[in-house]
């Protein structure tokens, strides 16, 4: 045992390593304080943000997976997470918030979710006006990608943005900061959609949709050693790529006006007709060819996926509208962390 005397506690000199026949310590410190705690916190919180790297670069290989490219998957994901500090600039400048509780952090997954998802609409709608026998134009197809791709994710963008408005009424302070941060980085997340993203198809389709891109290496000539990919824009496709100042910085650019007057007199070749599904990625496939059967199987002239689906949406709308009215506040103060922490 430990002794005081008259100028010693009976603390001093004890050594917490020191175990009792049984097994158990002779002595347990423990020490808390406020600063120590918000220190703590912050050291958990800056570790966790690990994982959201680790979020950043899944879902960059999934858009390069997506779109085959790792060009536009490398700018997307640029374009996504720079919507979180222009987002603080509106947050703190203009709308004159002082306080960032460490929660607004979590915004970054949910414009890595919506963000990730209105790249995939551009791109598709790029690649289905390839198809279009509507647009014959390369300008046709970008107008036509940014015209959908508005319109499409205004809808999706709105419903959420609107989501935490709502929740900003809340008089609590932590949660009134996010709702407000977290919509400002998804509005800002949809004008780079509508504005970046176009830009970066764009230049993508110029400069690296076929070997005579941007690299002195790909090819000699304006149009490509092999030609561009779509024959009916091979001549504009042309064009365009000699009126870019970026690409008159490369080095085989002065190859450009012997190959276009050779180009001009050869006859374009047209491609055998390929069929729409044929055209489709593999998840496009997957819910052409089995998603969407399933919601349009019909028996006896009734379609049974359908109203099967609606059943259970209802059920899982119902079960959760009851747990929600079952919340309670807290009856205990909330531990941050763990008792073995």
């Amino acid at each position: 045992g430990q002794y005081e005397g008259a100028f010693s506690s009976p603390y001093m000199g004890a050594k917490p390593s020191e175990e009792f026949d049984n097994g158990e310590a002779a002595m347990a410190v423990r020490f808390w304080s406020i600063p120590l705690q918000q220190e703590e916190f912050t050291r958990v919180v800056n570790g966790d943000l690990n994982f959201a790297i680790f979020s950043v670069v899944v879902v960059g290989f999934y858009i390069w997976f997506h779109t085959g490219s790792a060009f536009i998957a490398t700018l997307a994901m640029f374009q996504i997470v720079m919507s979180l500090p222009v987002g603080f600039f509106l947050y703190y400048n203009i709308f004159q918030i002082k306080y960032y509780a460490s929660v607004n952090i979590l915004a970054i997954y949910l414009a890595l979710g919506i963000g990730a998802d209105s790249v995939f609409v551009a791109s598709d709608c790029w690649n289905q006006s390839r198809s279009n026998p509507q647009i014959k134009t390369i300008l046709g197809r970008l107008a036509y990608t940014i015209n959908r791709t508005v319109t499409s994710c205004f809808n999706t963008t709105l419903t959420t943005v609107m989501s935490f408005v709502a929740t900003s009424a809340t008089p609590v302070v932590p949660i009134y900061c996010f709702a407000v941060f977290a919509a400002l980085v998804l509005c800002v997340n949809y004008l780079f959609v509508c504005l970046v993203t176009p830009t970066i198809l764009m230049i993508h389709h110029v400069h690296f949709s076929d070997l005579g891109g941007l690299c002195c290496w790909c090819s000699k000539t304006t149009t490509g050693r092999f030609g561009a990919k779509e024959p009916k824009a091979k001549q504009e496709l042309a064009e365009i790529r000699d009126k870019d100042p970026l690409y008159k910085m490369c080095c085989y650019s002065k190859f450009a006006a012997p190959n276009m007057e050779q180009d001009a007199e050869q006859p374009i070749e047209s491609e055998e007709p390929q069929s729409e599904v044929s055209q489709l990625s593999v998840s496009e496939r997957f819910f052409h060819n089995h998603f969407s059967r399933l919601f349009s199987y019909r028996v006896a002239g009734h379609k049974v996926g359908a109203y099967v689906s609606i059943v259970c949406c209802l059920a899982y709308a119902a079960g959760m509208s009851s747990q929600a009215f079952r919340l309670t506040p807290p009856t205990s103060e909330e531990e941050w962390f763990p008792p073995s922490h």
